[in-house]
């Protein structure tokens, strides 16, 4: 079934340590027909993604523009309804949940997106913006929401906050607007975060500060993260485990050392031998891969990598790969490198 939810109805799962469970997640597109009585085509963005996250965990999706990374963190957060599967939020499957049941959940689960300037409001002020959540959910008196406003913006690294309460988006720099947007995510003391990119649209200069940033709050909150990036670098300084993303799949899984040490899916080699290093001695090898990402509309058969893979077989056309455990704790959906052959 493509069109709509599966499952609009409440479930429960059994609480297992972590505060996240994807189950089977798919989110499918459907374009506009060209024709009245033509076959609908969709678009496969996500196409059965399972993962979890533990508490405090900071849980990295890294892959290509396209790959659906972005998606998942939306669907999450439930911005989009998913197509197919379940989203467990501490123990309950809130893929089907709406109206006062979803807006309950989200208040624990916040996202800060990737580009500040376009998701700031840019007629209201910096307090006007981080007390709005605290409005919607009615969470304590004028006075209280006050406060927590003040030390949002405080502990979002805005000092001293008087200097930026009454400023307007435009006023404030790139850095700035980004903590902002983390404010605003801190300020209902949500359990949940999915960061988008939270550090792609800033200077090199200021990066690392808001990287640490995210991480003491991390410890500070006892927060968990989905951390969404195209940046192995970043994946690799702030994410505990790190997923790889192709077309819509994980086609990689493990503890985040161990895909940046030992990398077993001939994508994830080409992701991590294009990161550039300065070493002008270096000798530059050729990537394990060639062309262009295929079409989400138009996906190859049996291994979606298998049109860019210089070690694609017969078999990689015919059957697709399921994700596997290949060694402790390390997943990997390649036929290849299940049987030990790459």
């Amino acid at each position: 079934m493509l069109s709509g939810v599966i499952r609009p109805q409440r479930r429960v799962l059994e609480m297992n340590g972590n505060v996240l469970d994807i189950v089977g997640l798919k989110k499918y597109f459907e374009l506009k027909k060209d024709r009245l009585f033509s076959k609908p085509k969709y678009v496969r963005a996500v196409d059965g993604v399972t993962f979890s996250v533990g508490e405090r965990e900071v849980f990295g999706l890294v892959g290509e523009t396209g790959c659906g990374k972005t998606t998942i963190g939306r669907l999450v957060v439930r911005l989009e309804r998913p197509t197919e599967g379940s989203i467990f939020f501490q123990g309950t499957d809130i893929a089907g949940l709406a109206g006062g049941e979803l807006k309950k959940f989200r208040r624990k689960m916040q996202m800060i997106f990737q580009d500040p300037y376009a998701s700031l409001n840019p007629r209201m002020t910096v307090s006007q913006w981080v007390v709005e959540p605290l409005r919607n959910y009615q969470m304590g008196t004028p006075e209280e929401m006050a406060d927590r406003t003040l030390k949002a913006l405080e502990d979002a690294g805005l000092r001293p906050v008087e200097e930026y309460l009454e400023r307007f988006p435009h006023e404030l720099s790139g850095g700035e607007r980004q903590r902002v947007s983390i404010a605003r995510a801190l300020v209902v003391d949500p359990a949940f975060i999915v960061a988008d990119e939270p550090v792609s649209m800033l200077d090199v200069s200021i990066r690392a500060g808001v990287m640490q940033l995210l991480l003491g709050l991390r410890e500070k909150y006892g927060m968990a993260f989905i951390l969404i990036t195209h940046d192995i670098s970043v994946a690799r300084y702030m994410s505990d485990r790190m997923a790889v993303m192709y077309l819509g799949k994980i086609v990689e899984m493990a503890d985040t050392e161990g895909v940046i040490k030992e990398p077993l899916h001939p994508y994830t080699r080409a992701l991590i031998k294009a990161v550039p290093v300065a070493d002008p001695t270096r000798e530059r090898t050729p990537l394990p891969l060639t062309g262009e990402m295929p079409s989400a509309l138009e996906r190859p058969s049996g291994c979606v990598f298998r049109t860019r893979c210089v070690y694609a077989t017969d078999i990689c056309a015919e059957r697709e790969p399921s994700l596997v455990e290949v060694k402790d704790g390390h997943m990997c959906a390649c036929h290849l490198v299940e049987r030990g052959e790459i």
